[in-house]
């Protein structure tokens, strides 16, 4: 469903007379609302997991020689919510790839940004991530090396009839009992909120299935 047809479905099962907004945009007083319902939906579901599958992006940049700290903007991320902290990987080409060592700032600060260390060059085998999600390398740059790895993007938006959640289309009736949910929780619905509720979390339980890391066992012990 597109964002037109999630506003449409949410108004249908809160019991609003009519076929619900002919467009989200430029609505006005209860279809406002409605439209409105269906955004904060789509955001609580995409705030409640920090590891939707769904929500991650991959990424590369070409290093600076000489060049150790990038900020987000510089390396062409404008939507970070957070880096992927277990999947940085470093390269001069396929054969040579490497994964970078990931420290917490602290650690890198108080072991790398100390003494003739803030000035080694070579090939990176260390990164960290700043207070202000800059990433950080060590040691410096000597040559133009691809940093690889994923990050988590910030919720998005949907604006215009056309957009569609992040997800995939066998789960967007999410959106639409939690909309249901936070209508009805408004208006002191308890009936229509348990309905809700009731279906929203049937949906979530299979969206998490699809979507979140899938729990691995270790070989039994011998």
């Amino acid at each position: 469903m597109n964002f037109l047809q999630i506003c449409q479905a949410a108004a249908r099962e809160s019991g609003l007379s009519g076929t619900g907004p002919t467009s989200v945009e430029n609505q006005t007083g209860e279809m406002l609302q409605v439209v409105n319902w269906c955004n904060y939906a789509h955001e609580d579901i995409q705030n409640l997991r920090p590891d939707w599958a769904f929500a991650q992006e991959q990424f590369d940049f070409e290093t600076i020689s000489g060049t150790a700290e990038y900020t987000p903007l510089a390396v062409s991320i404008t939507d970070l919510l957070a880096w992927k902290t277990n999947d940085f990987r470093v390269y001069l080409n396929a054969a040579d790839e490497t994964f970078l060592t990931y420290l917490q700032w602290d650690e890198f600060r108080y072991t790398y940004q100390y003494g003739t260390s803030r000035t080694t060059t070579g090939r990176p085998t260390i990164i960290t991530v700043e207070p202000d999600d800059s990433l950080f390398i060590y040691p410096i740059p000597d040559d133009e090396y691809t940093i690889d790895g994923q990050y988590f993007k910030k919720p998005s938006v949907m604006s215009v009839d056309a957009d569609t959640p992040r997800f995939k289309s066998n789960f967007h009736m999410a959106v639409v009992w939690r909309a249901v949910m936070l209508y009805s929780a408004e208006i002191s619905a308890q009936d229509l909120y348990y309905h809700g509720e009731k279906e929203y979390k049937k949906v979530i339980r299979k969206l998490e299935f699809n979507q979140l890391p899938k729990i691995s066992y270790g070989a039994p012990m011998a």
